[in-house]
């Protein structure tokens, strides 16, 4: 869960940090490693002009800009679920989210991508997909799409079926409620829109690491999108 481990907690910070619901929380308010690196710079280095809180007055300032911010904290108002068919990476990611102190803001699941249903969404709030898929470089494929392998053999490409089985999972699971649901996929795949039998609504050139991606959008309709974008809104 390495990708999906930092798309989630970056998925909360955006959802109730940046946004303008008031649902916030504070990037660092419970990391003191500025103290110890300016405790060293002081007794260790003998360079107290590069301590930033060496003085009293601004670790005063200091700890009134924490108070400031702590006062604006408050409960999210956007649910955000995880899930990975591996527990142990689920319980990596819990862990890691207790540390950046967004765990009481995301709830953890494990289960296989091809079976996992549409969480429950307050009322008129549209869902939001993201999924980071193997494609060939460190994780093995796991969970229904790796049924079938050969112990051992280190597959580590999704096979050419799941793609397909997901696109019609996510028409049963994801549509037929309003406002709707988005997915969006991180594939270094060109043809993964054709392989799903579905049409991008966006596609966004990008790096992970070393390999060239595409962040693809799609709007989860039942039946064609092309007859839903030529259905008339309501």
């Amino acid at each position: 869960m390495s990708g999906e481990d930092n798309l989630v907690r970056f998925a909360q910070i955006d959802a109730n940090y940046l946004s303008n619901r008031p649902g916030r929380l504070v990037y660092g308010l419970a990391r003191h490693w500025w103290l110890a690196v300016s405790l060293s710079l002081v007794v260790f280095a003998g360079l107290p002009w590069l301590a930033p809180f060496a003085t009293s007055p601004l670790r005063a300032a200091w700890r009134q800009l924490q108070a400031d911010a702590r006062a604006r904290i408050h409960a999210p108002r956007v649910p955000v679920h995880a899930s990975d068919v591996a527990f142990r990476m689920v319980d990596f990611a819990r862990r890691n989210a207790e540390r950046a102190g967004v765990a009481h803001a995301i709830e953890f699941h494990g289960g296989d991508a091809l079976e996992r249903p549409a969480p429950p969404l307050p009322a008129g709030l549209p869902g939001t997909l993201m999924l980071n898929p193997p494609y060939g470089e460190r994780i093995e494929v796991r969970g229904k799409a790796g049924a079938g392998a050969p112990a051992g053999d280190g597959q580590r490409d999704a096979p050419d079926d799941f793609f397909p089985r997901l696109a019609a999972h996510w028409k049963r699971a994801y549509t037929g409620m309003q406002p709707g649901w988005t997915a969006w996929i991180l594939s270094p795949d060109p043809k993964l829109p054709s392989r799903m039998r579905l049409k991008e609504s966006r596609r966004v050139p990008l790096w992970n690491g070393p390999i060239e991606c595409r962040l693809l959008r799609f709007e989860l309709v039942a039946g064609s999108a092309r007859g839903a974008s030529a259905t008339p809104a309501a």
